[in-house]
């Protein structure tokens, strides 16, 4: 048994398709009979962590206006929801650095979120600075007000990274939410799920 787990922070109309059609992939990648036997089942997983209520269907069939005797003929086609925003703090994971970068992918407040990057994932660590990265890319929330909640905090080694963050991003020109040539307002940053290819 596998899985196949998707992250957003968007609620997608369309992730059933999405996720049936990135399933018929994946088998016509393993077109052969023999192969097609050895699959393991895919379990469909989406995790959300947007802020908006999730309100897209959980399937093809919700997603048709037919009456009950033609959905028959449709396969299953459902996937399994996890929405971050709706569990509560305890409950996200008994692993402390799984549970760090849920907080962190749910906003909760920068306060918060700092100090839980900071007593959960492991100093010079990539995962500290992924986690830093997501804040300066996503949070609403101007770099000197970070860089002052790390200061005040004593998260000197923090402050440091969060630096080194906004002028890689600046120098690369990847910054969406301010001009590259002008003071930073605000570090904001959508990021797009990834397609197959």
């Amino acid at each position: 048994m596998t899985d196949l787990t998707r992250t957003g922070a968007g609620d997608n109309p369309g992730s059933a398709c999405w996720l049936r059609a990135w399933l018929a992939s994946v088998r016509h990648m393993e077109a052969s009979p023999a192969r097609l036997r050895s699959l393991p089942p895919i379990i469909p997983i989406v995790v959300y962590s947007g802020a908006p209520d999730w309100t897209v269907p959980g399937s093809l069939r919700e997603m048709l206006d037919a009456d009950d005797p033609e959905l028959e003929f449709l396969p299953g086609s459902s996937y399994v929801l996890r929405n971050l925003r709706s569990m509560d703090l305890d409950a996200l994971s008994r692993n402390r650095e799984l549970r760090a970068g849920f907080i962190t992918l749910r906003q909760e407040p920068p306060s918060f979120v700092v100090a839980e990057i900071a007593n959960s994932l492991p100093e010079g660590g990539d995962l500290r600075r992924q986690a830093l990265e997501y804040v300066v890319r996503v949070y609403d929330l101007e770099l000197d007000e970070l860089r002052t909640i790390l200061r005040n905090a004593g998260h000197n080694e923090m402050e440091a990274i969060v630096g080194t963050i906004a002028e890689t991003l600046l120098e690369r020109g990847e910054e969406r939410g301010f001009d590259a040539f002008l003071p930073a307002e605000s570090l904001v940053e959508v990021f797009e799920p990834r397609r197959p290819h």
